[in-house]
């Protein structure tokens, strides 16, 4: 409950729009499931981080299977891009 609060009526309440890092997976299944109960709005920016401790490996299977995956559950409410350790970056 608390943070539905956070979301809606600190964020949503005064016009803020978040920006979503997720280092793995289950980031994106719990940025869809919060999407899909009415917490944010489009449009809204997810970040993915690979390569970090703690999270997914920045190989190119990683990059396969966290693309599309974003994709399908929030489809095109997002936007986004992926940062690789280094600088790499892919829009």
């Amino acid at each position: 409950m608390h943070d539905e609060y956070t979301i809606k009526e600190l964020g949503e309440g005064h016009g803020t729009k978040f920006e979503f890092e997720c280092y793995d997976l289950g980031h994106l299944y719990n940025r869809a499931w919060i999407f899909d109960h009415g917490w944010i709005k489009p449009p809204f920016f997810i970040q993915m981080v690979f390569g970090i401790l703690g999270g997914v490996g920045p190989g190119l299977v990683t990059l396969c299977t966290c693309i599309p995956s974003l994709k399908s559950f929030l489809g095109k409410a997002t936007s986004g891009r992926c940062l690789l350790p280094g600088g790499i970056r892919y829009n």
